[in-house]
């Protein structure tokens, strides 16, 4: 160090320079914690804490400026003196101020070292400076931009008004998931939790989150009132709560309202855009808004019907309620439930598409329905390009969609890709469509103990039945007729009125060698065909095990002709149909729906 550097240096701490920097660090610090905690009760906006940081920043060249001139002794402040030393107090006062602000430094360190907001930030910076895709997903699940929300309780004197609680949890949910820079678990995924016995770490370990938003709701005549509570998974501790009470035209501010505490609390700085993207979709009718709410509890039981006829009545209710019409075109791109063909459900399907493609054009869900359609056309560059443009406006919502179509079109490795990204934003997501990947891909060992895990926590017993026919299906496929469950018990178990599970059950019992139980399923479906519509899946799977092709390929044409997308989806890469890929007609069958070509 040069004799000039060893003066400056002196001369700073002559003058007592770094005693003060010591000491702004800490009360920077500590005015940075209070305004953490109590801006947000005091009401003041979410610039307040940066304008805060902003301060401190322009006003710490001024403070050092100051501290070179001045000096704080005994008798007050004073101009320092050019050369001889300060006026000073007693020497051992002036050693255990330094030791004091060298030990609040200390503390100050280690508290921002350990604390897990802050080094979450920090690989937050990392990333962004580093660069990269904006559509990857996060894959530390510990960071404090992942939150679930889970089940709402509803303490309405009415047990009628359940839907209610459904319903808020569900719309919070969806402003949630329009954050750009917040990754939120799909409703659907919680609420299948929700119910267990798993605790707040095994549930945030289970969902793949840091945080989970769980409350209760009391709807009373024109009064509602709100609790909600957030809370770290990794620990339980419940880290923000917050109880609402307003009248109940007030329901979209308060579900807007919570969505901005939780984002600002995970760190969000983007807020605003989500709760600005759902708004536009919304209604200010709340009669419309209580029919869609119930089409939305509907809609977790999948009673496709139900949920068509509430959709229907909000639209009534109000024609510019954009989410409505998308949910009444799920709702028939389902066929309802299987239950009615194609050409009567698609037209309408695609009339409420457009519809609420008109009131938003790029809201995220309508665009993946359109999508479907295009692709139920057979225009499957288009549905691509729809897909890829609904992943691009929304990143965080969930949807298998993509990696449906690129599986159908026999790009399995991309396919692979997009079912795992969706998996850390629902870890049930992908369903048989994922199974089947996995089969396609020689992983049938993978699909086989993801099921397992599944029917462990699942709650439905209609919906663990079709995972059990599920498990059973791959395993029949795949040769290993041992590992099945005893198929006396599946066979007791699956209703007779469900009929896609009795169609895999038939198939199952051929590839066992029961031939004869396998075709009284097949009769017992085509007698019922006869008066009731039974969709064209069930009858595929239920004579695919049969030696009489001429059936089964009567069924796949209907299935085509029914564009039914789980017949449709097996015929470039799944095993299940090697049987009859030697069969010219099968080739006609790929001719027709447009996958012979490479796209």
């Amino acid at each position: 160090m040069s004799e000039g550097e060893g003066n400056f240096f002196t001369e700073l701490k002559r003058r007592r320079v770094f005693r003060v920097i010591g000491m702004y660090a800490v009360g920077s610090f500590i005015l940075l914690q209070i305004g953490d905690v109590a801006f947000e009760p005091l009401g003041l906006p979410a610039e307040s804490q940066r304008l805060l940081i902003i301060l401190l920043a322009v006003l710490f060249p001024l403070v050092v400026m100051l501290a070179w001139i001045f000096d704080i002794t005994p008798d007050g402040i004073v101009k320092t003196a050019e050369q001889e030393a300060p006026v000073a107090g007693t020497p051992w006062v002036n050693a255990r101020l330094d030791w004091t602000i060298i030990t609040l430094l200390v503390a100050v360190i280690v508290y921002l070292i350990w604390d897990p907001d802050f080094s979450s930030q920090s690989q937050e910076l990392n990333q962004a400076v580093a660069g990269g895709p904006s559509d990857v997903i996060p894959q530390d699940t510990t960071q404090n931009n992942s939150i679930a929300v889970l089940k709402f309780s509803s303490l309405s004197p009415d047990p009628a008004d359940a839907y209610f609680a459904d319903g808020m949890a569900a719309e919070i949910q969806s402003v949630l998931a329009r954050i750009p820079d917040l990754r939120t678990v799909a409703i659907s995924a919680s609420q299948r939790l929700g119910d267990s016995e798993l605790d707040d770490p095994a549930l945030g370990e289970r969902l793949g989150v840091g945080y989970l938003l769980n409350g209760s709701v009391r709807k009373a005549g024109d009064d509602i009132r709100i609790m909600v509570q957030l809370v770290r998974a990794t620990d339980g501790q419940q880290v923000w709560s917050e109880t609402y009470q307003r009248k109940i035209d007030d329901v979209f501010a308060i579900q807007d309202l919570i969505a901005e505490m939780v984002a600002r609390r995970l760190k969000s700085t983007l807020y605003r855009e989500g709760i600005s993207a759902i708004a536009r979709d919304r209604t200010d009718n709340f009669e419309a808004y209580n029919h869609y709410l119930t089409a939305m509890y509907y809609q977790s039981f999948a009673r496709w019907d139900l949920v068509a006829d509430y959709a229907r009545r909000a639209t009534v209710a109000d024609p510019t309620f954009q989410s409505a019409h998308a949910l009444l075109a799920r709702a028939y791109l389902t066929r309802l439930g299987g239950r009615i063909p194609a050409a009567q459900a698609y037209p309408t399907a695609r009339g409420a598409v457009e519809t609420a493609l008109s009131l938003n054009p790029e809201d995220p869900q309508a665009l993946l329905l359109l999508g479907r359609l295009e692709r139920a056309a057979g225009n499957y560059r288009s549905a691509e390009t729809v897909y890829r443009n609904a992943k691009a406006i929304a990143p965080n919502m969930i949807s298998i969609d993509l990696a449906n179509l690129l599986l159908m079109l026999g790009r399995i490795d991309e396919a692979l890709i997009e079912y795992e990204r969706s998996l850390l934003l629902d870890p049930f997501a992908g369903g048989l469509f994922y199974d089947l990947a996995l089969v396609a891909a020689g992983r049938s060992d993978e699909a086989v103990a993801r099921l397992d895990r599944e029917l462990l926590l699942e709650q439905n017993l209609n919906q663990k039945i079709f995972l059990r026919c599920n498990r059973a299906l791959i395993l029949a496929q795949t040769g290993d007729i041992a590992a099945i469950e005893p198929l006396d018990e599946l066979v007791k178990a699956v209703p007779q009125d469900e009929y896609t599970s009795r169609g895999y059950l038939a198939y199952i019992l051929s590839k066992a060698g029961r031939l004869p139980e396998a075709e009284r399923i097949v009769t017992d479906l085509e007698n019922r065909a006869r008066t009731n519509y039974v969709s064209p899946t069930a009858m595929f799977y239920a004579t695919l095990g049969l030696a009489d092709r001429d059936r089964i390929f009567f069924w796949l044409d209907q299935a085509i002709n029914e564009k039914v997308f789980l017949v449709i989806v097996l015929l470039r890469t799944s095993p299940i149909v090697n049987a009859i890929r030697n069969d010219p007609r099968f080739e006609e069958a790929l001719d027709r729906v447009g996958l012979l070509r490479d796209i």
